[in-house]
């Protein structure tokens, strides 16, 4: 199986003041058919807990075609295009119901060690010959690496809390999505919109721990950074309308 398709309907908690699909809704449907699809390969949680080992999100870039409204059914395919170099690299194609495609997406994953924290080497897992490996784009180029501005503006700090954590500990990715969001929302007002977002994980943040989130804007890009003590904690750089 070197693709995995469900469909889903859309449900109102999942969307915005517009009725359209969160981008943190996104990210839910993503890790979920992650996870669902790696365990069907032999390589998910299951399977990479008995070595103590775990997947985590480094790097996304999401392009925003045309966003699912409250009650759309749609339908999202995810497939492992194989490895590279430390990633292991996933796709996703989220199309409409009369199939068209709306939101297109690669992602690049790490294993961690649960216990050391400490990045281990993909290919004593995966290997770019294995069977499930499935060679199509949905975004031809791998998620990039995005640069800082130096002059983030710090726009408020919060700590993380219960809500924020997920089954490895730490923050789960969609919260970083949805921290970044409220960061555009409240520069840009009710009227932008994201057509493109880049996500880098940089780091982990734990329950407890405060976390500064700081804007810089120019023009129709913003990028919202969030620090701890002054670590880059996560990146996300949006294009918008």
């Amino acid at each position: 199986m070197n693709s995995l398709t469900k469909s889903f309907e859309v449900r109102s908690y999942e969307t915005d003041f517009s009725k359209k699909l969160k981008p943190a809704s996104f990210m839910n449907y993503a890790q979920y058919m992650a996870e669902e699809h790696a365990g069907k390969l032999s390589f998910g949680y299951d399977n990479l807990i008995e070595n103590q080992n775990v997947w985590v999100l480094s790097r996304i870039h999401v392009v925003f075609k045309e966003y699912p409204l409250w009650r759309d059914n749609i339908s999202l395919k995810t497939w492992h295009k194989g490895t590279e170099r430390l990633f292991g690299v996933r796709d996703f194609r989220l199309k409409g119901e009369s199939g068209e495609d709306m939101i297109l997406a690669t992602s690049s994953w790490l294993i961690i060690d649960i216990n050391t924290r400490k990045i281990q080497r993909v290919d004593k897992i995966l290997s770019n010959e294995d069977e499930g490996v499935l060679r199509e784009n949905a975004l031809e180029e791998s998620a990039g690496k995005i640069e800082t501005p130096s002059d983030c503006k710090l726009l408020y700090s919060r700590v993380v809390a219960y809500s924020d954590i997920d089954v490895n500990r730490h923050t789960n990715n969609a919260r970083y999505v949805e921290w970044a969001t409220d960061a555009l929302f409240s520069i840009s007002g009710e009227s932008c919109e994201i057509r493109e977002m880049t996500v880098n994980f940089n780091s982990e943040c734990r329950l407890g721990e405060k976390i500064d989130i700081c804007a810089h804007k120019n023009e129709n890009n913003v990028v919202i950074e969030g620090r701890r003590e002054g670590t880059n904690i996560f990146t996300v750089l949006f294009k918008t309308l």
